[in-house]
C-alpha cells in the first residue's frame, strides 16, 4: 500500500525533478505500522468478525483479486490526476523541502 502510493507521488511529481532525499522523508512520514494501525482501528470499529471474514474469503478468490487490483490502479490514477494528498504535501511543500 505505501509503495504504491509513494510510487504514484513519485510520478506525479516527476517533473520537479526531486532528488531521493524527499522520497526517504516522504517514506519516513508514511510509516507502514503507523498506516496499517489506523486501518485496522478503523476497520473494527465498523465491520463485525463475520464481514472481515466474509470480505476476506471474497478478496482470495478470484473475482475478489482482480476487483482489488483494478480498485488499486483505479485509485493511483485518481490520485495522479488530481494532484492532490491527504498527506498534507503539496507540489509547494514537496519542492520546499529540498529544493
Amino acid at each position: 500500500m505505501l509503495a504504491s502510493i509513494t510510487r504514484t507521488l513519485q510520478k506525479t511529481y516527476a517533473p520537479l525533478n526531486l532528488p531521493p532525499a524527499v522520497w526517504d522523508e516522504v517514506a519516513k512520514e508514511l510509516s507502514y505500522e503507523e498506516a496499517r494501525a489506523m486501518s485496522a482501528k478503523l476497520y473494527a470499529d465498523k465491520l463485525t468478525l463475520e464481514e472481515i471474514k466474509a470480505a476476506n474469503a471474497f478478496y482470495e478468490s478470484d473475482v475478489g483479486r482482480s476487483y482489488a487490483k483494478k480498485v488499486a490502479e483505479v485509485g493511483e490514477q485518481e490520485f495522479a490526476e488530481s494532484r492532490h494528498t491527504e498527506f498534507g504535501m503539496s507540489e509547494d511543500r514537496l519542492g520546499s523541502i529540498y529544493l
